[in-house]
């Protein structure tokens, strides 16, 4: 791969640039921390292909016209110095050979009509619809990309980690191939083997940037484990919008494979509603560390839907268990009568032949029990392990605990309030376990203080 001059690339940027295609076309994520040196990367490689295939068009985008200004035509200009002139009248810049590299932003870049292109860039991906990076994918095809009968039909973006419910997650990084696999399981790892994505943290490129530029972040952001597994390690599943509720959360110690002990009852944790009703199985072990096993979170489902989803899982998971064998808890809102005239829980009590335990009690109170358990451990069989853990298939609660369920300050009574669209409502189903079984149990309730909704230590 030949390079500018100017640019020496790090060890990763090297592997990124060291990818074959596997088929004609080749679309290359770069994903990872603050920066780790990818946009770097992707601009480097798409100014060589443009130098490469003459006549043809390329684009490259970002989600608006003033951070293109600031960041794409900026960079470029002084990357294609000597090799490219930009100009303004027509937002493209102008090779020697011919080739047009286009800026312009997200929402425009449809504008040249059916433009066929040889390659394309996306920069700040995470802010992009998945439209347009659909879009662009298809317009891969402009002839002038084959040269001598080599096809050079490229797609590069960049972004940081992202949620795992966002389209980078969910239709690309799921189907493309991990680079930091095998490249003989490529075609089986990865569903779609001409996307690849190359994970960068920012400890990567750590020699061309400032001297203190990781030590400092890391000083801003201390004991907020979601910013820094996002932004300095580049990770998935986690959202950095507001403070998060559980700052305390560390997948690497709170997450783990978790089996059911089967001579406890499972606990199961309920939140109504019609658009995002959550369900949440754990198990209170008798060391006094609650244990999360399942999730389901279904979007606009119907409460008589819900129950027979709930029981075919349960079948599924653990044919062997007794339906009495469940204990359920829930919310006090639950016993408001719809149309019907039955309301939510006993809907569900009478399905389940159960009774849910609820309880009228402040919000505050439920999330400190939680973290009461995150930040205290035990020594089980030689290991140190926390009283809190989640089985990472119950994504969409681990993405709540990772920053999806954050603190937003309520106007109206001047206080901070967890939200999180699409994420509260698996943070309850599992608050309303905690709260009610700490209440029950000595080991927490010792430290738990009901009437302020404090524990009094961590």
């Amino acid at each position: 791969m030949k390079v500018w001059e100017s640019y020496e690339p790090n060890p990763r940027q090297k592997i990124f640039h060291a990818i074959r295609p596997f088929n004609p076309k080749l679309i290359k994520g770069y994903v990872g921390g603050l920066g780790g040196g990818k946009s770097v990367a992707c601009e480097q490689e798409q100014s060589y292909i443009c130098q490469r295939t003459p006549d043809g068009m390329s684009v490259a985008l970002r989600s608006t016209l003033g951070r293109a200004e600031a960041s794409l035509i900026e960079d470029f200009r002084k990357i294609l110095l000597g090799h490219a002139k930009w100009i303004a009248s027509k937002s493209w810049f102008q090779f020697d050979n011919g080739h047009k590299l286009i800026v312009t932003p997200a929402d425009q870049w449809d504008r040249w009509g059916s433009v066929e292109l040889v390659s394309f860039y996306m920069q700040e991906a995470q802010e992009c619809d998945w439209r347009v990076f659909d879009g662009l994918s298809q317009r891969l095809r402009s002839k002038h990309a084959i040269v001598d009968g080599v096809p050079f039909y490229r797609g590069y973006f960049d972004a940081r980690g992202v949620k795992k419910t966002h389209w980078i997650y969910k239709n690309f990084v799921t189907q493309a191939w991990d680079v930091d696999t095998p490249e003989s399981r490529r075609n089986v790892m990865g569903k779609n083997p001409d996307w690849v994505y190359v994970k960068a943290t920012t400890y990567d490129n750590v020699e061309n940037l400032p001297p203190g530029y990781v030590e400092g972040l890391l000083r801003e952001h201390a004991n907020n484990i979601p910013w820094t597994k996002m932004m300095i390690s580049g990770e998935f599943g986690f959202d950095i919008e507001g403070r998060p509720v559980y700052e305390c959360y560390d997948p690497d110690f709170h997450n783990a494979t978790i089996l059911d002990d089967p001579a406890l009852p499972i606990l199961r944790g309920v939140d109504f509603g019609y658009n995002h009703p959550a369900v949440v199985w754990a198990q209170y072990t008798r060391d006094g560390r609650l244990l999360v096993l399942r999730e389901f979170c279904p979007e606009s489902m119907a409460r008589h839907e819900l129950v027979r989803e709930v029981e075919a899982l349960q079948q599924s998971w653990w044919p062997n268990r007794h339906v009495s064998s469940y204990r359920d808890f829930g919310d006090i809102a639950g016993e408001q009568a719809n149309s019907t005239g039955i309301n939510d829980i006993e809907f569900w009590e009478n399905y389940f032949s159960t009774s849910i335990e609820s309880r009228k009690a402040r919000i505050s109170e439920g999330l400190n029990v939680i973290r009461k358990l995150m930040t205290s451990t035990k020594k089980i069989g030689g290991a140190i392990v926390p009283l809190f853990q989640v089985d990472p298939e119950c994504e969409r609660l681990c993405e709540a605990l990772g920053g999806a369920y954050y603190y937003e300050m309520d106007k109206k009574d001047d206080k901070e309030v967890p939200v999180g669209k699409g994420y509260r409502d698996v943070a309850d189903a599992l608050r309303y376990i905690a709260q009610l079984v700490a209440e029950e149990d000595p080991q927490i309730s010792e430290t738990y203080s009901s009437g302020g909704g404090t524990i009094a230590r961590y």
